[in-house]
């Protein structure tokens, strides 16, 4: 959570409040009635270079702003990106910061936990979204 706290872009979804309860803990996010691009992507069948190029450039300067916070998704994937449209423009967000983690600025990254963050593991992303490497022993 602290995570996407901080990683505030308007490519981000935005997370409003966190509720505790006695018994689970409630996320109140910014609504995203879009869906997530690979329903998208699978609706429309292709996108245009013009369009393609506008939703990927969204997505470079999220990235960019998250790494200059620290912040790195490792889970950016179509089904964790949301379209959202407004004003009869579409346009994208980044989502599910669950496998994310936050290091120091300029600090390289590799396969053991950053930050007391646990190492990412083929397992916790799942077969059809890992690198062939991940999964070889």
């Amino acid at each position: 959570m602290a995570a996407l706290t901080a990683a505030r872009h308007e490519n981000v979804v935005r997370l409003h409040a966190v509720v505790h309860t006695s018994e689970a803990v409630y996320l109140l996010m910014e609504l995203l009635a879009g869906g997530e691009l690979f329903d998208r992507i699978v609706e429309k069948g292709r996108y245009g270079e013009g369009e393609a190029r506008g939703l990927v450039r969204q997505l470079l300067a999220a990235v960019e702003s998250c790494h200059a916070r620290g912040i790195v998704h490792r889970d950016l994937n179509p089904w964790n990106v949301f379209v959202v449209n407004e004003g009869g423009k579409e346009n994208v967000k980044i989502g599910d910061f669950g496998l994310s983690v936050r290091c120091a600025v300029g600090d390289a990254l590799s396969g053991e936990a950053t930050a007391g963050a646990a190492p990412l593991d083929a397992s916790a992303i799942g077969p059809l979204n890992s690198a062939p490497e991940l999964g070889s022993d």
